[in-house]
């Protein structure tokens, strides 16, 4: 239940504590089954977490047509428990086959204005470029920040327009 507690061990004495005042990740890294070494992350994980983590991003970004790193960065280091420049990473490489699949159904359906994606291409290249070098100029917790505040104001943003549309604010 919630109130539920655990026994350790530290030096020989035995500590009471709250279950949950333990960090999600580590909870997660905490169960058995299908455990798998992550090396280059330094996480200890059940294999079917990650999977099921890019099943909820694919399906939200699949429906909405947002960034999936928007939710899969701070999913994997908030529920996973990775660092933020790994999680950086590999939610950059795995976005590439991710967002192909995506991209290739959608210009199948006639979905796609190649104009504008070749000129957003052109543009997000050379940003991601940048970003890139700037995650070694800036701290883990800066990047954190920094998109814990961007998810803050698209949130914001988000509420104004439902609002306005539904005539709830002019």
């Amino acid at each position: 239940g919630l109130g539920d507690v655990y026994k350790r061990q530290v030096d020989g004495k035995n500590q009471v504590k709250d279950r949950f005042a333990e960090p999600i990740h580590a909870r997660i890294q905490s169960i058995r089954f299908m455990q798998t070494e992550f090396r280059k992350s330094g996480i200890i994980a059940p294999a079917f977490i990650p999977v099921l983590i890019g099943l909820f991003v694919g399906t939200i970004a699949g429906i909405t047509g947002i960034g999936a790193g928007f939710i899969m960065t701070p999913l994997l280091i908030y529920i996973l428990g990775i660092s933020t420049v790994i999680a950086i990473g590999t939610d950059l490489f795995q976005m590439v086959f991710m967002s192909s699949l995506g991209s290739i159904w959608h210009a199948a359906s006639g979905n796609v204005d190649i104009y504008l994606a070749l000129l957003m291409l052109f543009g997000s290249s050379i940003g991601a470029q940048i970003g890139a070098k700037a995650t070694g100029l800036v701290s883990a917790r800066e990047i954190r920040f920094l998109l814990a505040l961007i998810i803050i104001v698209v949130a914001i943003g988000l509420g104004i327009n439902m609002c306005a549309e539904s005539g709830i604010i002019d």
